[in-house]
C-alpha cells in the first residue's frame, strides 16, 4: 500500500508558513510515508517554490503539486521551474496543471478564461515537449514557441499527453478514457523501467492525467464549475 500525505496550510486550515511546511515534508519521509502533496493556491504560497526546497531536505519522499493554473503561468515558465525541482529532487515530482475556473482566472486575475480545453491542449503542446526534451516548437492559437531551456540533472516525462489532450477538447469521453488507460500503462512501464541514484529508488518519471465535467477539485481548492479538466505530469 502507497500512502499520501497532505502538506500545507490549505488542507488543515491552519497557517503554516513555508519553512515549517518543508519541515513536515521532513518528518512525513522520517515517519515512512510514500509521498508528500501540496494544494497550488492562487492566493497562497508558491507550492513549487516549497517543494523545490522541500527537495534538498529530503531523499526518497516523492514530491507533487495539484494543481497549478495554466492561464497565468506561461508554459515555458512552468516547465523550466518544474525542471529545475525534478533535478533538484532527483525525478520525485509530480506536477499537476490545470485550467482552473472563472472567478479565479477571471475575476481575480482579470484574464480571458475563453475555449479552456483549446487553451489546455495548446498549453501541453508547448508544456509536454518541454520537460521531456527541453525544447520546442510550436505555433498555435495560443502560444508561439521557438526554443527551450537546459536543466542539467532533470528527468524527461515519458508518456504522451497530447492523444488525451485532443479528446479533452473534442469531448471525446471514450476516447479520453482509453488516451488515460495507455497513461497508465506508460506510467508503471516507466516504473519498471527507470532507476535513480537513491537507496531507495523513488518514482521514475512518468504521467498521470485526469479529466470530468463539473465534479474536480480545482487549483483554489474548489469545484470547478467550467471545466474540472487536469492533468498531473510527473515531470
Amino acid at each position: 500500500m502507497r500512502i499520501a500525505v497532505s502538506l500545507g496550510s490549505e488542507v488543515i486550515g491552519v497557517v503554516r508558513t513555508p519553512a515549517t511546511v518543508v519541515q513536515d515534508a521532513c518528518e512525513v519521509e522520517a515517519a515512512g510515508f510514500t509521498s508528500g502533496w501540496m494544494v497550488h493556491m492562487s492566493r497562497g504560497v508558491d507550492a513549487l517554490s516549497v517543494l523545490a526546497v522541500a527537495a534538498t531536505r529530503t531523499t526518497r519522499l516523492e514530491l507533487g503539486v495539484g494543481v497549478v493554473p495554466t492561464y497565468p503561468r506561461h508554459p515555458h515558465a512552468l516547465a523550466q521551474q518544474a525542471a529545475t525541482v525534478q533535478a533538484l529532487s532527483g525525478g520525485r515530482l509530480t506536477l499537476g496543471v490545470g485550467v482552473s475556473h472563472r472567478p479565479v482566472i477571471e475575476g481575480l486575475l482579470g484574464l480571458p478564461y475563453a475555449h479552456p480545453a483549446d487553451h489546455l491542449r495548446d498549453y501541453l503542446s508547448v508544456l509536454v515537449p518541454l520537460l521531456r526534451q527541453g525544447s520546442v516548437t510550436h505555433h498555435g492559437r495560443y502560444y508561439a514557441v521557438d526554443g527551450g531551456f537546459t536543466a542539467p540533472g532533470t528527468s524527461p516525462v515519458s508518456a504522451d499527453l497530447q492523444k488525451l489532450s485532443d479528446a479533452l477538447s473534442s469531448g471525446d469521453i471514450n476516447s479520453a478514457k482509453t488516451a488515460f488507460a495507455q497513461l497508465q500503462q506508460d506510467f508503471k512501464a516507466a516504473r519498471g523501467g527507470h532507476h535513480h541514484h537513491h537507496a531507495e529508488p523513488p518514482a521514475s518519471p512518468a504521467t498521470t492525467a485526469s479529466g470530468s465535467s463539473s465534479s474536480g477539485t480545482d487549483s483554489d481548492g474548489d469545484n470547478d464549475g467550467s471545466t474540472g479538466k487536469s492533468v498531473n505530469l510527473q515531470a
